[in-house]
C-alpha cells in the first residue's frame, strides 16, 4: 500500500493533521513530517525545504499519496508536477504566496 504523507504548511507542525487523521479508519501508513525537522540544520528558504522535501518522499518505495495544505500543498503540486510517477494521489489546498 502506498504511504500518505501529509504536509503542513508554514506556521504549523505535523501535529496540526492529527484530528484529521484520527478519523481516518486505515492510518498504518500515514507519515506527518515536520518540515523544520527535515531541512538537516539547513537554511529555512524556500529552496532548501523544497530540496528536503523531495529527498524525503523519494526515500520511500513506489508510489505515494500527497495532502498538504498551504505551503505543504504548495510542495505537493509541485512535487507531482517535478515526479508524476512517483505521485499516486494528491489532495492540497494551495495558498497563493
Amino acid at each position: 500500500m502506498a504511504t500518505k504523507i501529509f504536509v503542513h504548511g508554514s506556521g504549523h507542525k505535523a501535529t496540526s493533521w492529527e484530528k484529521t487523521i484520527s478519523y481516518m479508519t486505515n492510518n498504518e501508513d500515514i507519515v506527518c513530517p515536520n518540515l523544520s525537522s527535515i531541512l538537516e540544520g539547513k537554511e529555512a528558504s524556500y529552496e532548501n525545504l523544497y530540496s528536503s522535501f523531495v529527498k524525503y518522499c523519494n526515500e520511500f518505495d513506489g508510489q505515494i499519496h500527497l495532502c498538504g495544505l498551504s505551503l505543504g500543498g504548495i510542495f505537493g503540486s509541485e512535487f507531482c508536477f517535478g515526479f508524476p510517477a512517483k505521485s499516486e494521489n494528491i489532495s492540497f489546498n494551495r495558498n497563493a504566496i
